[in-house]
């Protein structure tokens, strides 16, 4: 999971990654300063995070670039042109792959067949 916006005029840039259902590490990067939240963040994550306390709108999307492309070498992925080239995609909140549902929560299987 991959997120990123402005909170209270601080930029923030999350990252978690789960393997087989568990969480292997999750970090947020508000106004520069990395925040391991779960596990060991890869140093190619780490040191992609230099730039995030940029006070212009440039350097931030330059640091998050960044990031992206250590993301895509280190696991193999990429995102979808229009999330790059269009904005914010549609999001939705999902069953947290960490836990099961707790007492009154509810929660949706989708599957594509």
């Amino acid at each position: 999971m991959i997120w990123h916006e402005w909170r209270q005029g601080i930029p923030l840039f999350h990252v978690s990654a789960a393997k087989g259902g568990t969480l292997r590490y999750a970090f947020t990067v508000r106004a520069g300063t990395l925040e391991a939240t779960v596990g060991d963040v890869p140093g190619e994550l780490a040191s992609a995070t230099l730039g995030f306390d940029a006070p212009d709108g440039d350097g931030q999307a330059a640091a998050a670039a960044r990031v992206l492309d250590a993301i895509a070498c280190l696991h193999g992925v990429t995102l979808p042109r229009l999330a790059l080239t269009e904005g914010r995609l549609h999001t939705f909140e999902s069953l947290s792959w960490s836990r099961p549902p707790g007492p009154g929560e509810t929660y949706l299987t989708i599957s594509i067949s």
